[in-house]
Parts: structure tokens; sequence; C-alpha cells
């Protein structure tokens, strides 16, 4: 189909990370600190945006986590966020999912290795946060 569907916005907070889909420019992007009081309102319009992508739009798409620090219910939510990704490049597009850390931060590595072990994608790691 190919049609547009409208960006979504969320902006961060001192314990939310700012959220940016945009289709138009075919990018994802969830950015700062994740521990918020309700993950599940956060992260349920994530997953409904990409829902809707993936039918809507079935396009490629450049996803970037750029995170220093997330919960474990924010960790399940990255996980159902890559599952979704994955939908969309079994359906043979291209999805890039880049993975943003600090460059001495190995937390952040291991963590960002084992979730590209888990989802079975390649991830582009880049330490320039």
């Amino acid at each position: 189909m190919n049609t547009q569907i409208e960006s979504l916005i969320i902006k961060g907070t001192i314990d939310s990370p700012g959220i940016q889909l945009n289709s138009a420019e075919k990018i994802g992007e969830i950015e700062g600190r994740s521990f918020p009081d309700n993950a599940f309102e956060l992260y349920k319009p994530v997953l409904n945006w990409l829902d809707n992508y993936i039918d809507q739009m079935n396009d490629s798409i450049d996803f970037h986590f750029k995170l220093d620090y997330f919960d474990s219910i924010s960790q399940k939510y990255f996980y159902d966020i890559l599952m979704k990704l994955k939908k969309l490049e079994k359906k043979g597009k291209k999805v890039t999912v880049f993975w943003w850390t600090k460059k001495d931060d190995s937390d952040m590595i291991e963590i960002g290795k084992e979730y590209e072990m888990l989802s079975n994608m390649s991830f582009e790691f880049k330490t320039d946060l």
C-alpha cells in the first residue's frame, strides 16, 4: 500500500525516554532513560504504531535505541519492539537496528549483543552516545 501513517512523538521525561516514530522518514528512535511508572501505557502506542507500519507501510525502517539506562519491564518491551521489527524483516524489508551506547558502557553494549542474539537480527553498534 505504502500510505503514510501519522508520526508518533512522545516527549521524554526524567524517567521515560523520548520516542519518535516517523513513517515518512522510515525511522524510529527511543532515547534516554526508561523506568516509567507505567511501561504498558508508554510502550503500547509504540507497539500499535509498529503494527500499523507493518500492515500499511510494509517498508524498510531504521530503528535507533539510544538508552543509557532501563529497567527490566522496559527490557521486555524492547524485546517486543524487536519482534515487531523482525516480522517486518521476514517480509523481506530492510530493517536496520542501531544500538547506541557510551564508549565505556560495557553493560549496555553487552545487553545490545544479547538482544541481537535473541532477535536473530544484525545490529549496528554505535558508541557515540
